[in-house]
């Protein structure tokens, strides 16, 4: 499994510009001018750019568990063993990386689906 990778763009769809336009707007709303105005702002355009970061690496961390859950039950399916309930959920829920790729390569040999849980860390 991989890291997830940087957004390219530190604010999604908005351009730099667009964020400092609108901690200005905001500034100004608030009563700022100056340098406590240009504070403001550019505290805006790090929490903007720490919190674009946060929710691109927490949708990675989902994306990556729900591929992990569409080949478990892919794997157990095409090896005639029974998915069971529960078994996507708690994939899911787990985000540790390391983890989904024991689960992976345990479901290549294991006997029964949940036997891909024993003998490792729990999520």
């Amino acid at each position: 499994m991989t890291r997830p990778p940087t957004p390219s763009r530190p604010f999604g769809s908005y351009t730099e510009e667009q964020v400092r336009e609108e901690g200005l707007r905001l500034a100004h709303a608030k009563g700022l001018t100056g340098y406590l105005a240009e504070w403001y702002v550019e505290s805006f355009l790090e929490v903007c750019a720490e919190a674009h970061a946060e929710g691109y690496a927490e949708g990675h961390a989902e994306a990556c568990a729900e591929g992990c859950a569409d080949a478990l039950e892919a794997i157990f399916r095409r090896r005639g063993l029974d998915v069971p309930d529960g078994l996507r959920e708690r994939v899911m829920s787990c985000r540790d990386d390391e983890m989904l790729g024991e689960w992976i390569s345990r479901s290549l040999t294991v006997e029964s689906a949940s036997d891909i849980f024993d003998g490792g860390a729990q999520p």
